[in-house]
């Protein structure tokens, strides 16, 4: 029976080091603290139900030794189990960024009305959900070494409607801050899906190809163009890269997707600026 106990003891401490390790790093200390308390409490459980078998196999005498101890290391390895599955578990659920291959591009005059235009083409690997990814730009200008950032990210969604168009069609999605743009009076979050023959913002249902709205897939190509007006009726014009009217050739413009969930890179490069 002390042998038993040994065993599991040693299990026990086994199990706390390996937990402490796996969930440290990931998770702050009091959730670290709760789950070491569990683990405990799982090999302190089994000691118990094991020392109530014994004492009545005691009283069995034709009970086998060797059978009991058998069922000990059974009940431990079980214990030992349950126990790394648990921490699995936890482990699993963190947030996994999307892998995929990506190419961007930015051209001067090369979008609607001659501004300047950016493009991001997926070459392959996963489906990536705009709503959960973060777009940054930056880039310095080569004269007066000002840099420039700029953030986009899926717009927040409102209690009330607001108009989103000339036209009149309605929206919960908020433009307040948003990287919007303006085409034939309508206002659109960019970088918008393109679909051929249709534009972003022209009913209720192309509002599905505003940035933050549709999956990202191999095939798809998203488009912005990054050069605006100042503003779009009522709401500020926050473009998808700032100060993009004193884009010049060769000029580089640092292109970051990020995984919101897990807060890491999807996809990172440096874009050489070119003419249409």
């Amino acid at each position: 029976m002390l042998q038993y106990h040994y065993s599991l003891s040693g299990v026990a401490c086994a199990s706390v080091i390996y937990i402490y390790k796996i969930t440290y790093m990931r998770y702050n200390k009091q959730i670290c603290v709760t789950i070491i308390l569990f683990v405990l409490c799982v090999c302190l459980d089994g000691c118990n139900f094991m020392s109530q078998i014994m004492k009545r196999m005691k009283k069995d005498s034709a009970v086998s030794p060797v059978v009991g101890v058998m069922l000990m290391l059974v009940v431990t390895i079980i214990i030992a189990a349950v126990v790394a599955a648990f921490a699995g578990g936890l482990i699993s659920t963190t947030s996994v960024a999307p892998k995929a291959s990506l190419e961007t591009t930015i051209t001067l005059d090369g979008g609607m009305a001659g501004n300047n235009a950016m493009t991001i083409k997926h070459l392959g690997g996963d489906p990536i959900d705009t709503a959960d990814v973060k777009l940054v730009t930056s880039w310095t200008n080569r004269t007066t070494k000002e840099v420039n950032f700029r953030e986009t990210t899926a717009l927040p969604y409102t209690q009330t409607q607001t108009a989103f168009n000339t036209a009149g069609n309605l929206t919960n999605l908020s433009l307040v801050n948003a990287n919007v743009n303006s085409s034939w009076g309508a206002i659109y979050q960019d970088p918008y899906f393109v679909v051929p023959g249709t534009m972003p913002s022209q009913s209720e249902e192309t509002v599905k190809l505003w940035f933050g709205e549709y999956i990202f897939k191999a095939g798809d190509i998203l488009k912005a163009d990054a050069s605006l007006d100042p503003s779009v009726g009522s709401y500020a014009d926050h473009s998808l890269i700032k100060n993009s009217e004193w884009l010049s050739k060769d000029d580089v413009v640092t292109v970051q997707l990020i995984h919101i969930p897990s807060g890491n890179l999807i996809y990172e490069k440096d874009v050489y600026v070119t003419e249409a």
